[in-house]
């Protein structure tokens, strides 16, 4: 088995997978928002604000196109920009209570759209996938 290469495809299938979720939220009724934009309101819903060098490193992406995301769900009205209290030069990012409501509306279409994708693994192997992720993750079992 050539490791290197079953771990990109790993890391491949689990972007594919990412992507098309991301897609497909964007395109829930009422949302409005570029999949780039959902991946971003995501990374944002339950945080107390993130930065936009955290969010760069994150979604592997410059911080330019994190400022002009941003910018865009700004003018949405789903995004507001705060001083950080601890360094003042830096802004964090954070959603409004008009996103945070949205985000909330389409967890149930989320949570549906995770059950289909894993629909096809059985029960013992979404256990096991579970087991092995939280491995990788470094969490304890």
């Amino acid at each position: 088995m050539d490791r290197t290469k079953c771990i990109a495809e790993i890391v491949e299938s689990l972007r594919q997978g990412k992507r098309a979720t991301c897609t497909k939220m964007a395109k829930v009724p009422g949302i409005a928002v570029t999949p780039a934009q959902w991946a971003l309101l995501n990374l944002l819903y339950g945080s107390k604000g993130i930065s936009v060098k955290e969010l760069s490193t994150t979604m592997h992406v410059t911080g330019s196109a994190i400022t002009q995301l941003a910018n865009e769900l700004e003018e949405k009205g789903y995004l507001r920009r705060e001083s950080d209290q601890k360094d003042k030069r830096s802004i964090r990012l954070n959603l409004t209570a008009k996103s945070s409501r949205m985000m909330l509306s389409i967890q149930k279409s989320f949570a549906e759209e995770c059950a289909t994708m894993f629909s096809k693994l059985s029960d013992a192997e979404l256990k096991t996938l579970s087991e092995l992720h939280k491995k990788i993750a470094g969490i304890q079992i």
